[in-house]
């Protein structure tokens, strides 16, 4: 990588000194989003040790076969995503775009995937609010309502990883992006992509595995 100029913005002396304050801001916003997972998947553990019976009730409607496979459409857009940071760091406009569009699809299907598992609960009449639910226990129903919290929310942050992949393919598609002098951008990116996919595995296994009835 030696002989690349980084672009640095002026309030900066130097790529490394940039690198590191934008790294320890993004760092620093993840964390913030880390500990409201944290929160809510306490919640979950919390329920399910305080109402095991209610819980185990409740998670014998979830879709977890269609959750696992969209583990696996996370874990790979992981792979994905890191094959794009390859190609940026040696230039490949045309790798890194192509690579981008492949973990958006990726994402693209895991969210397509949580809809219909959104739509056979409301099949089943599991949604808060809907009559005929056919969990009798009301701690049942709260895990319901808390698992759409999690789900719902991780769906908004994989959504806006979307974007972010989506909005880096056009800037390097209309050259207001280049690579590798700004790869700084891809690799924070890479970042959020990441840990989003992280918060995923301790979502899958707390919500549907954990307590399952045999």
């Amino acid at each position: 990588m030696a002989g690349i100029e980084r672009a640095i913005t002026d309030q900066f002396v130097s790529y490394a000194q940039q690198r590191e304050a934008v790294h320890q801001g993004m760092w620093l916003f993840l964390a913030t989003e880390t500990m409201m997972f944290g929160v809510l998947l306490f919640a979950a553990t919390y329920f399910r040790m305080a109402h095991p019976g209610a819980v185990a009730e409740a998670v014998g409607h979830f879709h977890y076969l269609l959750a696992g496979v969209n583990s696996a459409l996370l874990l790979t857009s992981s792979l994905v995503v890191t094959l794009a940071l390859n190609a940026g760091r040696v230039g490949n406009h045309r790798g890194v775009q192509r690579w981008l569009l492949l973990a958006s699809a990726l994402a693209g299907a895991f969210l397509v995937l949580k809809g219909f598992e959104y739509h056979s609960e409301f099949e089943e009449k599991l949604l808060p609010g809907q009559a005929d639910n056919p969990l009798s226990a009301p701690p049942a129903k709260m895990f319901v309502g808390l698992y759409l919290v999690i789900t719902g929310v991780h769906a908004v942050h994989v959504t806006v990883a979307i974007l972010f992949a989506l909005a880096i393919h056009w800037r390097l598609q209309v050259g207001r992006l280049h690579m590798p002098e700004r790869f700084l951008v891809l690799e924070t990116f890479a970042l959020y992509w990441h840990v989003v996919d992280i918060i995923w595995i301790f979502v899958y296994p707390t919500l549907y595995l954990i307590g399952r009835p045999l």
